[in-house]
């Protein structure tokens, strides 16, 4: 039987990263994160973290898990399950949200990728079944299509100020992202690498999304370029100082699904550019929710329930709608399909 959601299946095997041989070879203290085998440190905890706020230092990222969602329906469907608003959201960028249960509770924090014809979704790999079978449940008959990605593709991170001059050399171009989450594809050593912009805590970082097969290759490509600064390789201890640090949430440990997204303080995990809103109808036939509200040819919301409503004798609906068209009485246009209705904005209790 499936676990509900929230619950968290409890793996027996611990897997361990590909890695694992180069640390042990290095004298890495190995300690289970999750159901993942990874360096606590390094000899000495202190030094990593000194490397990451003045040189460059290198994480495994191995016990995050990447989903792609692919399909017409993709942002639309994805939009109703993330606390951000991801519609703004173009190639090349990403954003912080989310996954909620209904009454809005934290079910994995996660960022979510752009690409130009997909949404990938970074989660951690504790989450990883809880969300699957969320989105499962959720897909009913949309154009979607979810793919596990873990299997086949892992990240390591490289942090510190150095970072922004160890990337160049490794990809050999100084066109790499500087904004959070902004993100390209380039060649590392013959081997294509997703960089990502992001900090976990001190200075400017990427991290990279690497192909498994190419991982131990990649990294010893790395490993000679970094000598140059010097790279040095950061266990779970210093990670752990540099996020509390910054404070940085982890999912388990400083939020789980016994917290509200409200609670969590998180406000870049949340879309303040939409509020919800009613929505009366010129027609006595409701629509379906998932339903694009637009003003002229700009989407600026989204129907998520809809129905006849006697008193007023016409449909009405709830939905999101950007803030600047909440004013009463302003008029919009919903797509159902290939019909278009229009309507007008309504405070809640709709009258």
């Amino acid at each position: 039987m499936d676990n509900a959601i929230g619950e968290h299946p409890q793996e027996s095997v611990i897997k361990e990263s590909v890695l694992v041989d180069l640390y042990r070879f290095r004298r890495a203290t190995l300690v289970e994160v999750g159901n993942r085998l990874l360096p606590a440190h390094f000899g000495d905890p202190i030094a990593e973290y000194d490397a990451v706020r003045n040189d460059v230092g290198i994480f495994d990222l191995s016990q995050r898990s990447l989903l792609r969602l692919t399909g017409l329906d993709r942002m639309i469907f994805l939009n109703s399950l993330v606390s951000n608003d991801l519609t703004a959201l173009s190639a090349g960028h990403g954003l912080h949200a989310a996954f909620l249960d209904l009454p809005g509770n934290i079910l994995a924090d996660a960022r979510v990728f752009c690409f130009t014809d997909s949404l990938v979704v970074d989660i951690p790999e504790s989450c990883k079944e809880t969300i699957l079978r969320y989105v499962q449940r959720r897909l009913a008959v949309e154009d979607v299509i979810t793919e596990d990605l873990s299997a086949d593709y892992t990240m390591l991170s490289i942090q510190g100020p150095h970072a922004t001059r160890l990337l160049p050399a490794l990809a050999l171009t100084n066109d790499l992202p500087l904004k959070d989450l902004t993100h390209l594809q380039v060649t590392i050593a013959n081997i294509p690498v997703v960089v990502i912009a992001v900090t976990h805590g001190a200075e400017l970082g990427y991290d990279l999304v690497i192909s498994v097969a190419k991982l131990l290759d990649t990294v010893t490509h790395i490993e000679e370029v970094g000598k140059r600064w010097p790279l040095s390789w950061v266990g779970i201890e210093a990670q752990e100082m540099l996020r509390i640090e910054a404070g940085i949430p982890v999912y388990g440990t400083d939020i789980s699904e016994q917290n509200s997204i409200v609670e969590s303080g998180q406000d870049r995990w949340i879309s303040f550019n939409r509020h919800f809103a009613g929505f009366i109808l010129d027609s006595k036939q409701p629509v379906k929710a998932g339903c694009n509200i637009y003003d002229g040819k700009r989407e600026i919301g989204t129907i998520t329930s809809s129905r006849f409503s006697p008193r007023l004798g016409a449909a009405v609906a709830l939905g999101y709608i950007r803030r600047d068209y909440l004013a009463p009485r302003t008029r919009v246009m919903i797509s159902d399909g290939e019909k278009s209705v229009s309507a007008t904005v309504s405070k809640a209790p709709i009258q």
